[in-house]
């Protein structure tokens, strides 16, 4: 999904370095640059326990630059999947 400023936002379910290096996912941003070329940051790498692990779909935001989601995994009760935020 893109902002208001063009930035591009979105998620893997594999990569990172959390899970003990075993690729839960991130959440990441891409910002074009003013050479044409796009710059990548990484917002958040899941770690499996409460935050959640294998982000699925799509990010919503809102008018205060918050990012939800949600996660196959993880979360506090059972396991099965959690909503994330993530505060700018």
């Amino acid at each position: 999904m893109f902002d208001a400023s063009g930035n591009l936002y979105g998620t893997t379910t594999a990569g990172g370095l959390g899970c003990n290096n075993g690729s839960c996912g991130v959440v990441y941003r891409l910002a074009l640059q003013s050479n044409g070329t796009w710059k990548e940051t990484t917002l958040w790498q899941f770690e499996a326990a409460s935050d959640g692990s294998k982000p699925q779909d799509g990010l919503a935001l809102d008018s205060a630059g918050n990012l939800f989601g949600t996660a196959k995994f993880g979360g506090s009760r059972y396991g099965y999947g959690t909503v994330f935020e993530i505060t700018p």
